[in-house]
């Protein structure tokens, strides 16, 4: 019975060791716009785990594009776009607003007559996958409005717009993704019966969001088993919202259950003002899919208010080198480093870094040697007792 007693307490012990999140990460580099830093620990035993395949990573601020230039042949800061699937308009540079860069993707549509609702999207292409992380800012700019709509402020009362379409192929029926759609109401769904829920999200009308998702389908029945789904959305005014689904399947055809691209935007309905920039786009996929780094501007994760993703160029159990993206951050701004890693662990908060600054690591202190203790000599005055010499007297 106790042998049964010890093995029953390891396993529930083992969880702890084996998710542990990883440790707080210590930073070195300059902390500028595209410059790159080195991110390890203090005792060199970090635990962050196996590292993401990162298949895109677009700021729309490559040298000597100019607003209106369509975006199509861009060259992102990582990865590169497939090409671009659309039925009458382009992904566009626009100087309406911006995350990372100089410039933002314009997806816009005021033609109603020759194609009011229309598929548009620079589209990332990759390996079958059945686990995928992206993480993309949307905004309406001043003088734009909500595909489908007229006037600025106001949602539609039908379908309209899929901000991100994920796919199998190019086909929208099989296990189809819309990361998310606007129905009306938001949602994640698609096509082919899999996935699906309605998304609560804080939306902000002239703020820029960041939405961020991560699927992973159960690796040995991905179209019967749960899978696992988080969301997240963040903006200044509210912070960082976060939805968890561990309860549905991810996908609904067994012949063909993994995706292989994903359009940012997918579709929109036309209208006299219908517009929407996006910018800092990163997609991973495969296993570690959702391990990724970010600066945010407070030092608990979960009050953050701002955060920028991080673009990894290697990734080890201990050491990463990584890409700085500034978003939203401005020259003298305050961050601090997280490290996630492939199971949704949070690292606790680097030091305290300066966009604009040098992040240099903090010495570790050498400990002061502790002085041997000089021997007392022991005398003894006869009998069983002993009396020590020492200067607290006798003793």
């Amino acid at each position: 019975m106790r042998i049964v007693k010890y093995a029953l307490l390891l396993l529930l012990l083992l969880p702890s060791f084996l998710w542990a999140a990883p440790d707080q990460p210590v930073v070195s580099g300059t902390i500028t716009d595209e410059s790159t830093v080195t991110i390890g620990c203090s005792d060199g035993s970090c635990a962050f785990g196996d590292g993401p395949t990162v298949q895109i990573f677009e700021t729309f601020d490559e040298s000597g594009k100019t607003n209106g230039q369509d975006s199509t042949n861009s060259g992102p800061r990582y990865g590169s776009w497939y090409g671009v699937v659309d039925v009458g308009g382009y992904v566009r540079y626009s100087n309406l607003g911006h995350v990372t860069g100089n410039y933002a993707g314009l997806v816009e549509r005021d033609d109603t007559t020759s194609y009011p609702q229309y598929i548009l999207g620079n589209t990332v292409t990759f390996p079958n996958a059945t686990e995928i992380y992206i993480s993309y800012w949307v905004q309406i700019p001043g003088g734009k409005c909500f595909p489908g709509t007229s006037s600025p402020g106001n949602f539609p009362e039908a379908s309209s717009w899929k901000m991100t379409w994920l796919t199998n192929n190019s086909s929208v029926g099989d296990d189809d993704l819309c990361i998310p759609t606007y129905t009306p109401g938001w949602k994640v769904d698609g096509n082919g019966g899999g996935f699906n829920t309605y998304q609560d999200l804080n939306w902000r009308w002239g703020q820029w969001m960041r939405f961020s998702v991560y699927l992973k389908a159960d690796s040995s029945n991905p179209a019967s088993a749960n899978g696992i789904y988080t969301w997240q959305d963040l903006n200044q005014t509210d912070g960082i919202n976060t939805t968890t689904i561990t309860n549905q399947r991810i996908f609904s055809d067994a012949n063909s259950p993994y995706w292989t691209q994903i359009r940012f935007t997918g579709w929109l309905t036309a209208s006299s003002c219908a517009g929407a920039i996006m910018d800092d786009i990163y997609v991973a996929t495969g296993a570690n899919a959702r391990a990724h780094v970010e600066i945010g501007n407070n030092a608990t994760y979960a009050n953050c208010t701002k955060l920028t993703m991080l673009t990894p160029t290697s990734w080890g159990a201990n050491s990463i080198t990584a890409q700085i993206n500034q978003g939203l951050f401005s020259s003298g701004d305050t961050g601090y480093l997280f490290v996630v890693d492939s199971t949704g662990g949070i690292s606790p908060a680097s030091a305290a870094i300066t966009f604009g600054g040098e992040a240099t690591p903090t010495p570790t202190p050498t400990p002061t040697p502790t002085p041997t203790p000089t021997p007392i000599p022991a005398r003894s005055f006869g009998g069983n007792g002993t009396r020590i010499y020492g200067t607290g007297g006798y003793h």
